[in-house]
């Protein structure tokens, strides 16, 4: 009992010291990653020395240490034994990634999430087509992957708005080169670290100490060796470039020696990719207002729409009782795109349409900034700073523009910027009790732009396109996409735009208490979570444009086609003009397209708060903000070095969202418009229920006697 324990970290040369108690142990804190030396000192024993100690985010160490009886000026050297994977202090299991394992390891991204499905217990892909639950990956322990929790510097940097998956689990990048480690916890967390049940991602950030240090590294793949895809080979097409670089360079070193210590880390991608599309366009013959589908026989026949009369039932009526056939606005639509050259293109049926298959450039550009300062005030207080910043410019082939004579070009992308600031001052007021508070300030910015509708039909000018609400987009045969594209998408899924906004500012303390053989730890959290989601479409159906939707038979909800209209289908072996069953709903979907038959105009209209309608071409604006507070307390107890036992208690919670401006999504009935509410709904069976209208079976056992008589056995049950 009695002994001195000091703690030196090897790169800056911090130190904590700590007396052993009447049992001989003794406990550190709060110690941060790296490499240690342990020395213990009692007078009228030799000084003991462990000369290296490594120690690893989230992570329990043992080390003991026999004295010997000689002079105090006299040492011993100890090695210490490799017992990191045993955890003796609690129950957690995980596995610790860092140092140049953590920069050598493949990962695609540079990032550090990429090796969470390496763990041991994870679920490294998933889809919905294999069965699963369409977690992308990143399922820890069997929870789904939104139930992951990742935390950098003891700050909380987990997607808030985009749950879980392999591809989306933090909101700011954790590149391999700024850290020193990465740990997966796979399941029995402490009561600590029980926001989740999924895994406990801790990260740590490198710093900086008194030698100067630093590395720079290139990564380049290049085109130059590489053939031209198949697909675009036997078109005629270009292969798409195919230059990437990453580059990067880190420091770190002291500045003021055993004071204050520095590390940075740039890191930058420039990536002019280029990918394949495919666009579905009119045949000549469709451009000219002519439908050809096979009859009976197997003979290809045409229909002019302006003059065709193999209409109706006995196939003796005028296919367009107009006799006009194709709209002009339309035929001006369908010679804007360029001419098809492929007819394996998926929807394409080789009379009607024909496929586009091309290159479009897809430039990716990247930076990643970040900045620790480390600040040693004194031996019992120590501060650290971090700056991040980060960027990833896109653009994305979601939506294409191919106007004939015009190279093709995509027109979405993908503006992903975030940054953030932690910081966290670490107090030991005296050798047994230690203080840590934290603050982080994490922000993204993701923007998802795409050409709207409106600004299409501006651009393309079309004739009839004028209105009063501005330039009306044309969809033709677009309700359900893979029967014809338009020059430039119109569609929802494509041509929408969408913004998510989000912070995380947190405030954490956390506190520890060395008493005898307890070892005490108790804090708590506040997270300050707003969020603002913007978006211009409802997922399906519209958007904030005027989109005239011109398809049939249940298409985006498009009216079906008389059979008046459309050729008898065939009946009979070697039948002449008619259509083949399989044929009949794409005759539809053509001939309202060609025609110009607009069946409904979809908009996306915003109300306020206040159910005030918004002016046209609002988007809708989420504005909302959230609170969450966890606590905990944590005793570990040594009853003896063989035999510990760690428990505590967490509790926390999270206020429902609050929008700035009341606005809030509601269920309507669809006969009556009227907002389903919950207690609506219960009031509405109360009613019900009041007037008899309710199902409230009663079951009942009851015995009878039996009687046996010549005709019948006489039993109950009622």
């Amino acid at each position: 009992m009695d002994a001195t324990v000091v703690l030196r970290n090897r790169a800056t040369n911090g130190q904590a010291t700590q007396k052993t108690n009447s049992a001989g142990q003794y406990t550190f804190v709060n110690v941060a990653p790296g490499e240690y030396e342990v020395t213990v000192k009692k007078d009228g024993f030799r000084t003991a020395d462990v000369a290296s100690l490594t120690v690893e985010v989230s992570r329990s160490y043992n080390v003991d240490v026999r004295l010997e009886i000689g002079a105090a000026s006299e040492s011993v050297t100890v090695t210490t034994e490799a017992r990191v994977e045993l955890q003796t202090t609690d129950a957690q299991l995980g596995d610790v990634v860092g140092g140049t394992t953590l920069v050598r390891l493949p990962t695609l991204q540079r990032d550090a999430s990429e090796l969470l499905t390496l763990q041991p217990g994870t679920t490294p892909y998933d889809t919905t087509a294999n069965g699963g639950f369409g977690n992308q990956g990143g399922t820890v322990a069997g929870a789904r992957s939104d139930q992951n929790t990742i935390v950098m510097d003891g700050i909380d940097i987990t997607d808030n708005t985009v749950g879980g998956g392999s591809n989306a689990q933090n909101f700011i990048p954790t590149g391999v080169e700024s850290l020193e480690e990465f740990k997966v916890g796979v399941t029995n967390s402490n009561a600590t670290f029980s926001r989740a049940s999924g895994g406990q991602i801790p990260l740590v950030s490198k710093g900086g100490g008194n030698t100067l240090h630093g590395d720079g590294y290139w990564f380049h793949q290049s085109d130059g060796y590489n053939a031209n895809s198949w697909d675009l080979n036997r078109v005629g097409q270009k292969k798409s470039p195919f230059k990437d670089n990453r580059e990067g360079v880190s420091i770190g070193g002291p500045v003021f020696h055993n004071k204050t210590f520095f590390f940075s880390n740039y890191e930058k991608r420039r990536f002019p990719a280029g990918q394949t599309v495919t666009h579905i366009v009119p045949t000549d013959s469709l451009r000219n207002g002519i439908l050809e589908f096979k009859d009976g026989g197997g003979v290809l026949r045409q229909y002019d729409l302006a003059t065709a009369a193999n209409c109706g039932p006995g196939g003796n009526l005028a296919c367009d009782p107009r006799g006009i056939g194709i709209s002009p606005t339309v035929q001006a639509l369908y010679k804007l795109n360029p001419a098809g050259t492929d007819s394996s293109v998926p929807g394409v049926d080789g009379n009607n349409t024909l496929g586009l298959r091309t290159s479009v450039t897809t430039p990716i550009k990247q930076d990643y900034i970040t900045f620790r300062l480390d600040h040693n005030f004194t031996d019992k207080m120590h501060f650290f700073g971090r700056y991040i910043y980060s960027r990833n410019l896109q653009i994305t082939p979601t939506q294409i523009a191919a106007l004939a004579g015009k190279p093709t070009i995509a027109t979405t992308g993908n503006d992903t910027r975030g940054d953030g600031v932690i910081g966290a001052l670490n107090y030991a007021f005296n050798s047994t009790t230690n203080n840590v508070i934290r603050y982080g300030w994490i922000r993204s910015r993701i923007f998802l732009p795409g050409l709207s509708p409106s600004a299409s039909a501006a651009s393309l000018a079309l004739p009839g396109t004028d209105s009063s609400g501005g330039p009306v987009a044309l969809a033709p045969g677009l309700g359900t996409v893979g029967l014809l594209d338009v020059p430039i998408d119109v569609d929802t899924q494509r041509a929408r735009t969408q913004g998510n906004f989000q912070r995380t500012k947190q405030l954490i303390d956390d506190f520890s208490k060395i008493n005898g053989r307890h070892n005490i730890v108790a804090g708590g959290s506040i997270r300050w979570l707003p969020i603002t989601a913007q978006r211009n479409d409802k997922v399906v159906g519209s958007l904030a444009s005027l989109v005239a939707l011109m398809d049939a038979d249940g298409n985006g909800g498009a009216s079906p086609i008389p059979d008046v209209n459309r050729p008898p289908t065939c009946n009979l072996a070697g039948q002449s003009f008619c259509l083949q069953g399989a044929d009949v709903q794409k005759w539809d979907r053509l001939y309202a397209a060609t025609l110009g038959v607009v069946d409904n105009i979809n908009v996306l209209a915003v109300r306020d708060g206040n159910l005030n309608p918004l002016p046209f071409g609002t988007p809708l604006i989420a504005n909302a903000n959230m609170q969450a507070y966890d606590m905990y307390v944590q005793d570990t107890w040594r009853f003896k070095p063989s035999l510990t036992l760690t428990y505590g208690l967490s509790y926390g919670w999270q206020t429902p969202p609050h929008e700035a401006r009341n606005e809030q999504t509601f269920i309507v009935d669809a006969a009556t418009s009227q907002i389903l509410t919950a207690q609506g709904y219960i009031n509405s069976k109360k009613q019900a229920a009041l007037n008899g209208q309710a199902f409230n079976p009663v079951y009942s056992l009851s015995p009878h006697r039996q009687v046996w008589t010549e005709q019948y056995l006489q039993s109950g049950l009622s």
